[in-house]
């Protein structure tokens, strides 16, 4: 399957639905046979300070399915979080598979799942993070290989810190931004991949 068509497809789903890709980032490995991509989309949050986004991943090599996660840009850092339990797409290549329908029902879903994230947001902006539980959640991150251990002392140097004067409340939103932030340091497919798990764990650690 032709990486164009995917991107063709999301794209297409979403304005039928209204809804604006305003911007995209796309990458694709070596050889040319696996995509990692990343749709904005004009979907604000409650607050204005972040955007809907659409983190996805493809091949056509069928070494890897189709998958797609929904995610929020937030707009002050241009750090992307994505939702780590809800995935919207996840799909193998078979040779029944209908790309229009499985991007309908991508987009469909989407709309739930970033409701869910926003609300997430939420919760991490108003739950405190004291140092102690700062460093013992960087240590499990890491330790854990959900981003490279070389940027711990980076990540470290954000919590107590942050680059952005929005980020200065000691709170699980600042945490989870001083890794997202820097997460850009690392390549498209391993950052989705990270970025899906540290969602996943911060997901737990609000329950």
């Amino acid at each position: 399957m032709p990486h164009a068509d995917l991107v063709r497809c999301l794209a297409e789903q979403f304005a039928g639905r209204g809804v604006a890709v305003t911007s995209e980032q796309l990458a694709v490995n070596r050889s040319g046979s696996l995509l990692f991509g990343v749709f904005d989309l004009a979907v604000p949050g409650p607050d204005g300070d972040c955007h809907g986004a659409l983190g996805f991943r493809s091949s056509n090599d069928k070494s890897l399915g189709i998958r797609a996660v929904a995610g929020a840009r937030v707009l002050v850092c241009d750090n992307l979080a994505l939702s780590g339990d809800e995935i919207v797409l996840r799909r193998k290549h078979t040779s029944g598979l209908c790309l229009a329908d499985e991007a309908a029902a991508a987009v469909r879903r989407f709309g739930d799942r970033y409701q869910a994230l926003v609300g997430q947001v939420a919760a991490m902006k108003a739950r405190p993070v004291a140092d102690g539980q700062a460093k013992e959640v960087l240590y499990d991150v890491f330790s854990r290989r959900l981003l490279p251990p070389r940027l711990l002392p980076a990540a470290h140097k954000e919590w107590f810190e942050p680059s952005h004067a929005e980020f200065a409340s000691a709170t699980l939103w600042r945490l989870h931004n001083a890794l997202t932030e820097v997460a850009k340091q690392v390549p498209p497919g391993p950052r989705m991949a990270g970025l899906t798990r540290i969602g996943r764990l911060f997901s737990h650690l609000l329950n």
